[in-house]
């Protein structure tokens, strides 16, 4: 009708109907709900980043990944103690391969998680850079003590080797004690009593074989 009015009929369309008016209506309000469902979702995942949910791990571990190809030596090494607790094998083994880093602090590091998230599939690059006697001292102590927390084939002779290394610092042979200490293997004691009794000994080592003593008992 007020299509007519308009094309044939000089004279001014008619007012809207009412059901003009609720269509109008009923499009502003679709609109408003829509926006509403907008701010709803927006607010939801930037709550989700903050609170470190199911987005924001993803960010974190993509975070925590570049920084494990970081240059610097102390991003490196709280990526890897960042990572390490995800139980993601692809993940591990980019941890594992950090046992070759440039840097032996980000070695210690990538031993000292091996051992505490049991990384079973670690033994064997571990017996190997604990027989590298060139090593650094600080990387060679955490890759013993990793060893005595996997345990497994090879590991108590790898570490009793130690306990009679003669130029053994006194770090590394804290560290060996306390991992076969761990380990509660009992043909080990006589080496332990001879580092306990040894007045030549460090104090701290001399402690630490007491408390693998009582270990063994």
């Amino acid at each position: 009708e007020r299509w007519r009015q308009r094309t044939l009929l000089p004279a001014a369309p008619s007012a809207p109907a009412p059901d003009d008016e609720l269509e109008v209506l009923q499009d502003r309000s679709f609109l408003f709900y829509l926006l509403l469902a907008l701010g709803i979702c927006v607010s939801y995942l930037a709550h989700d980043q903050l609170r470190g949910g199911f987005f924001g791990w993803y960010a974190e571990r993509g975070f925590a990944l570049t920084q494990l190809r970081s240059t610097e030596p102390r991003q490196r090494i709280l990526a890897i103690h960042e990572l390490a607790g995800q139980q993601d094998g692809a993940l591990q083994a980019l941890l594992l391969d950090r046992l070759d880093d440039a840097d032996p602090g980000v070695r210690a590091a990538a031993a000292q998680e091996a051992g505490w998230q049991g990384m079973q599939q670690a033994r064997p690059r571990l017996l190997a850079l604990l027989d590298v006697a060139d090593t650094d001292v600080q990387v060679r102590a955490a890759t013993a003590f990793a060893l005595g927390q996997l345990g497994g084939d090879g590991v108590v002779m790898a570490l009793q080797r130690l306990l009679t290394e003669a130029t053994a610092p006194e770090p590394l042979l804290r560290a060996a004690l306390g991992a076969l200490g761990l380990q509660r293997v009992a043909a080990v004691r006589s080496n332990v009593i001879s580092l306990a009794i040894d007045p030549q000994q460090h104090p701290k080592t001399r402690m630490a074989a007491a408390w693998t003593l009582g270990k063994l008992e």
